[in-house]
């Protein structure tokens, strides 16, 4: 449904859930879905990805060598789609007539991608191609990175698991222990921000497991992410800058919060 009220019918779109090797589940529907200015949305699928032009309800599949893709999304000039297992990544020209997936390595949508490392995180970088490039690291509470890294020219954020050591004194009383949250890196200077998510913090005990993702940039200093918890599901705000969180809007759907619904917004930066 557009938001002038036009309905687009998909005629002969079936999507199943995709999983990894183990078991675990993929990402139906990852914050670089969305591109071709708007139009297109692609989703993994067992062996394919598959492309949905929302605008006539045409649909493309490019076939991809793997049957547990874990997230498709859109290079940030737009003009690749990178399909990604647990091992692998490849990428498609949907632009291109018989479009193939080409073999690309550990290659990546985004521009950085951040992992933790030991007391640290690891930004690795990538051209507009998905190859991998130089890597850094970069002083930080974090024992595990989860979720897509959103990026502008200068900063690269993701959800993270904090060491509880390091994160335990700033806990206020009745708001429960603070173990995840999001991570923003300053790629040029070399630092770290956190925000820092507590577990109940307006009295109700309960976040869902990585309950913060990021989403897009609105501008150059301020995150857009999802969080998810007995509070609800929100869009919220991060200037990485001033620390301040701001809401934005609360997602209310029929679908349950707990596993997370996929939210992938067509607005802001997601480099």
């Amino acid at each position: 449904m557009s938001g002038a009220g036009q309905r687009v019918v998909a005629n002969g779109l079936t999507l199943v859930p995709t999983y990894d090797a183990a078991g675990n589940p993929g990402t139906a529907l990852g914050p670089r879905a969305i591109g071709g200015g708007g139009r297109y949305v692609v989703f993994p699928q067992p062996g394919q990805v598959v492309r949905l032009d929302t605008r006539t309800g045409a649909v493309a599949t490019y076939p991809v060598p793997s049957q547990t893709l874990q997230s498709a999304g859109w290079t940030a000039a737009g003009n690749l789609v990178v399909a990604r297992d647990e091992q692998s990544a490849w990428t498609i020209d949907p632009w291109m007539p018989g479009a193939k997936a080409v073999p690309a390595g550990r290659g990546y949508e985004g521009r950085f991608r951040v992992s933790a490392a030991a007391d640290s995180v690891a930004v690795a970088r990538f051209d507009g191609e998905a190859r991998p490039g130089t890597v850094s690291t970069v002083r930080a509470p974090v024992t595990q990175a989860f979720g897509e890294t959103l990026n502008t020219e200068q900063w690269a954020a993701t959800g993270a698991i904090f060491d509880q050591d390091l994160t335990h004194p700033v806990i206020r009383q009745g708001n429960g222990p603070i173990y995840q949250g999001l991570v923003a890196v300053d790629v040029a200077a070399g630092s770290a921000r956190v925000l820092l998510a507590p577990e109940s913090p307006d009295g109700q005990t309960g976040r869902f497991k990585e309950c913060c993702t990021a989403l897009a940039w609105a501008d150059g200093h301020t995150l857009l992410f999802q969080s998810v918890g007995r509070h609800g599901r929100w869009v919220l705000a991060w200037n990485v800058t001033t620390g301040e969180v701001f809401e934005v809007a609360q997602i209310v759907t029929g679908a349950p919060d707990d596993p997370v619904t996929a939210v992938a917004l067509d607005v802001g930066w997601r480099y």
